[in-house]
């Protein structure tokens, strides 16, 4: 198992399709240990060097996973490590962990599940707080909460390792819809310069995609127009409903 390990240590920044045939063949060699999966050792105690051996794996797993920017399988891979965590505190800390963990609330963060969010927070000591590579994402949660969008701008590059990257742009993507959708209802149209300031583009190939997106158009004189969107007419069915009303009172009326 350990050969496996190092093998796909060594594809995991290379070749992905290569990385992914080499996460199979590991998977496969982690259950001819007795203690993988958890709760299937069949002994009084389970062995401590497999323990060391499975978790490792997991924790490459879970790091290839946002390298692949597959984050179905980094919340299989997480789910899997984090019994390590903190079920087993015979165990000496992974030198991994704390990235684990930290790419873990990041990826709450961007898909907007912030009680969960919180309760990862919670499961931790407050002096790991502190930590960088816990600390960023509980910022990131509070800038988010206060609005201070140019705080989540910043931070992108203060990202404390290259895997946060992969979620960091896609919160601040999320970011610059959600200011987009809050632009179009505003003004019916801005200079170029403003909107891509508003929305912290400093490249301007990237503002014209972005504007392509939304189908947004830029004229000679380097005006953006939003596009309207039609608003839904929410229709109240008032005779149904009325009707139904008067049926109601009839009916209470014979019950009385």
């Amino acid at each position: 198992v350990k050969a496996e390990i190092e093998t796909f240590r060594g594809l995991i920044k290379g070749d992905k399709d290569a990385a992914k045939k080499q996460l199979s063949k590991l998977k496969i060699a982690l259950t001819t240990l007795a203690s993988y999966p958890l709760g299937c050792s069949s002994t009084a105690e389970v062995n401590k060097d497999e323990l060391y051996v499975i978790r490792e794996a997991l924790e490459l797993a879970t790091l290839f996973s946002v390298r692949a920017e597959d984050i179905p399988a980094f919340e299989r891979h997480f789910s899997q490590v984090k019994p390590y965590y903190y079920d087993f505190k015979t165990l000496d800390p992974s030198t991994q962990e704390h990235l684990v963990l930290g790419l873990n609330l990041l990826r709450l963060l961007t898909q907007g599940r912030i009680a969960e969010f919180h309760t990862e927070v919670e499961l931790m000591p407050v002096a790991l707080h502190s930590n960088k590579f816990i600390n960023h994402p509980i910022m990131l949660e509070q800038y988010l909460m206060e609005g201070n969008y140019s705080k989540i701008v910043s931070a992108r590059s203060q990202s404390p390792d290259p895997a946060y990257d992969y979620f960091l742009d896609i919160l601040l993507h999320t970011v610059r819809e959600e200011i987009a959708d809050c632009v179009e209802k505003a003004y019916p149209s801005l200079p170029t310069s403003a909107a891509q300031k508003m929305l912290f583009f400093t490249n301007g190939a990237e503002f014209s995609e972005f504007c392509a997106e939304r189908e947004w158009t830029v004229d000679m004189s380097e005006v953006v127009h939003f596009a309207k969107k039609e608003e839904e007419r929410l229709e109240i069915p008032s005779w149904q409903l009325i009707s139904q009303s008067l049926s109601y009172a009839k009916e209470l009326e014979r019950i009385v």
